[in-house]
């Protein structure tokens, strides 16, 4: 279960160390949670690991420098993944990455398949600040 919904708004990034756009886009949300806990709106972030090979995985975040992503929840390939991405209305083979934005109270209020560019920011700062 995703520590989600507790008093803060989380974003849920699924991506996987493979994925040239996944790891592109770290740095700025890394950055975005930055400026929103600044402007008085804390977001938690939590990232969400595709990768079928875990060694792979952990190569990828051994290499982290340290203001880079330090931990990943894992979810391997199999039946267990399949579930429970099907529970989130996720396909079980998403095109990463994708972007769930929940809000404080556990719901879903933002759902993006693909990667974020900088011009989104203004858009999420202005949902997170309602």
């Amino acid at each position: 279960m995703l520590p989600i919904g507790r008093g803060q708004w989380t974003w849920v990034n699924f991506w996987a160390a493979w994925c040239t756009p996944c790891r592109e886009e770290m740095a700025r949300l890394l950055a975005w949670r930055e400026s929103l806990t600044k402007a008085g709106t804390p977001v938690q972030l939590v990232f969400v690991s595709l990768d079928d090979d875990e060694r792979q995985l952990q190569h990828f975040l051994d290499q982290q420098p340290a203001e880079g992503v330090q931990s990943t929840l894992w979810l391997p390939d199999g039946s267990a993944r399949a579930s429970w991405l099907k529970s989130l209305r996720i396909a079980s083979a998403p095109e990463l990455p994708e972007q769930a934005l929940v809000d404080t109270s556990g719901r879903l209020r933002c759902f993006i398949e693909g990667a974020v560019e900088d011009s989104d920011y203004p858009e999420i700062a202005a949902l997170v600040a309602r």
